[in-house]
């Protein structure tokens, strides 16, 4: 059986094409399993790069007496209200000890209060590079760990419940 000159172009036309799709098709794999690949916690690198808040947590985490000035900005560094659903989560933490403590520094308690203080300080600073430096599942272990050795050690800092309304 001899194919005519027209029909070899039509099935060359064909296989071409068909080349041209594999190709598109092995690209879109690629782009896809690299984008997985690529570690996901690079966005948020990118975010808090263009941020300076770290460096301003860093200075804070080096006061000797805190004042009630240094209690709104560590508040200022998480969320603005408590979440009942989560008592122990860090965040609630430290809403809660800014607001123990606002406008209620005594010369007998400044020294254990600033202590606490860093030491929040530079938790916050280690949960964020867990966020910021492993993928999601692994940070969200790390911190969980985390905040429980902070109860731990300062059990102090233990809330048995959020109060509602956020006074500072």
């Amino acid at each position: 059986m001899k194919l005519s000159s027209t029909t070899l172009q039509l099935i060359q036309i064909s296989v071409t094409g068909l080349s041209s799709l594999t190709s598109l098709v092995v690209s879109l794999i690629t782009v896809y399993v690299a984008a997985r690949i690529t570690n996901p916690a690079s966005d948020r690198r990118v975010v808090h790069g263009e941020s300076n808040w770290r460096s301003e947590l860093l200075k804070l985490c080096s006061i000797e007496t805190v004042t009630d000035k240094e209690l709104l900005q560590l508040r200022a560094f998480v969320r603005p209200f408590s979440k009942e659903d989560n008592w122990n989560e860090l965040d609630n933490i430290i809403i809660n000890f800014c607001q123990k403590y606002y406008r209620k520094l005594k010369s007998e308690n400044t020294e254990k209060v600033s202590l606490q203080f860093r030491i929040l300080t530079r938790t916050l600073l280690k949960y964020d590079w867990n966020y910021s430096r492993m993928k999601l599942r692994d940070a969200v272990r790390e911190n969980k760990k985390l905040v429980e050795k902070l109860l731990r050690d300062y059990p102090t800092l233990k809330i048995e419940r959020v109060k509602r309304k956020c006074t500072i």
